[in-house]
């Protein structure tokens, strides 16, 4: 990569104690993360970066009290712009020595429900998903729907949980958007088989290393969770296009599930 680092090494202060020394190495393993990553998905950039460094013109590895060499910021700018979104307003701006991305900084855009105030912003269509499993009483919604409200609550729903086997079968049934029930129903349980979707703030991700096999893992989950993202809209604006028949509709989606459910349990039993 680099034939001779002495030079580079020297604009290093000299590690004064066992933590120091950690802290270095720690640091140097993960310039060579990022290198490795640079070299793997942005190979002519990478190439113009390492001529400007063996001619002197850029540090090889980020100087003392700064996250970043001048390659390795613009690394994180080619993964946001090519590749998935970086938090490059936090990751960037506020660019110490101690604040350097050790792991890779996934800024989910899923559901997430840390603090109560998430809950009251949604969308009435999302508010009622919550109502739909059980999570929200009737009683919240008292000041949102006038004559409607007795056309929408009275309509009974099925007590009982939901298999995703049973509620994938009964939406594969259905038409579009109606179809894509199934991955709202995911989005509210923040299970969507995607770190995009399901982390939050009280569960983050934080555990993705700088590897190539990492990466493209990242950026297969974030088209599927840009696709379930795509699908969830375009069911919310089908709901609350015509809510009443629509929102009867889906009662009848889940009820049917939670029914299909339970027969697949006592099947399993018998």
């Amino acid at each position: 990569m680099i034939s001779d680092l002495t030079d580079t090494l020297r604009a290093f202060q000299v590690p004064l104690n066992k933590y120091e020394a950690r802290r270095f190495l720690e640091r140097v393993r993960s310039a060579i993360d990022y290198l490795v990553v640079y070299q793997h998905y942005f190979p002519s950039e990478y190439t113009e970066s390492m001529e400007q460094i063996s001619q002197g013109l850029a540090p090889l590895f980020p100087l003392r009290g700064e996250a970043y060499s001048p390659h390795e910021a613009q690394l994180l700018r080619l993964i946001d712009t090519n590749l998935f979104p970086l938090s490059l307003w936090y990751v960037l701006d506020d660019a110490g020595e101690d604040n350097r991305c050790y792991t890779i900084p996934v800024e989910p855009f899923g559901i997430d429900l840390s603090t109560g105030d998430d809950f009251l912003e949604m969308d009435l269509g999302w508010q009622l998903m919550f109502y739909l499993i059980g999570e929200v009483g009737e009683g919240f919604f008292q000041d949102l729907f006038g004559d409607e409200r007795d056309a929408i609550f009275t309509i009974p729903i099925e007590e009982g949980k939901v298999d995703d086997a049973a509620l994938r079968e009964v939406c594969e049934r259905q038409r579009e958007p109606l179809a894509f029930f199934r991955c709202v129903i995911d989005l509210v349980a923040n299970d969507t088989g995607t770190v995009w979707l399901d982390a939050t703030m009280e569960m983050p991700c934080a555990t993705a290393d700088w590897s190539i096999e990492t990466i493209d893992e990242l950026i297969k989950q974030y088209a599927e969770a840009l696709d379930m993202k795509k699908k969830s809209d375009h069911f919310m604006k089908w709901l609350e296009g015509d809510l009443i028949p629509n929102f009867t509709e889906v009662i009848r989606v889940w009820n049917e599930s939670v029914i299909l459910t339970k027969q697949m349990h006592q099947e399993q039993k018998s």
